[in-house]
């Protein structure tokens, strides 16, 4: 039940630390730049939370605790002379990605949606609004029945 839910979601933070572990050395084996892991935790963080505490219903261990592990193993590492940041093949394939993402994203603002487009907050209609307002920006009927 319950308990075994739980239980679980924890052996499978365990696995995440592990591959977080497993990826460092193998980015670091390849000769690649092993700070790219803590870039890229750093930028998911900043989307998702840092959030220092470990919720029991968390599927993923918190971004800071991933942070500091993939600083701990780096910190095991030999330093190496020459590391490799970028390659060709890498800022084309990157280019690709974000063509793709700028595409997916024209064709969602073409989409309906159930509330009201704000600039600046995509997804939030309610952020920053009064209390007595929220809930509105969902329905245009709701907040002219308001007036």
């Amino acid at each position: 039940g319950l308990f075994l839910s739980l239980q679980l979601l924890g052996v499978s933070r365990d696995y995440e630390m592990e591959a977080d572990q497993l990826g460092v050395q193998y980015v670091w084996k390849a000769g690649y730049n092993t700070e790219g892991f803590i870039e890229f935790f750093d930028i998911m963080a900043s989307k998702e939370g840092y959030v220092e505490k470990t919720s029991f219903f968390r599927t993923h261990p918190a971004f800071y605790d991933r942070i500091v592990g993939v600083y701990r193993e780096i910190s095991f590492l030999p330093r190496q002379e020459r590391v490799v940041d970028n390659t060709r093949e890498f800022e084309a394939i990157k280019a690709k990605l974000i063509k793709i993402n700028e595409d997916l994203e024209r064709e969602e603002k073409d989409r309906p949606t159930l509330f009201k487009r704000e600039p600046g907050c995509p997804g939030e209609p309610d952020k920053g609004m009064p209390p007595a307002t929220r809930g509105a920006a969902l329905n245009p009927v709701l907040a002219s029945a308001g007036e």
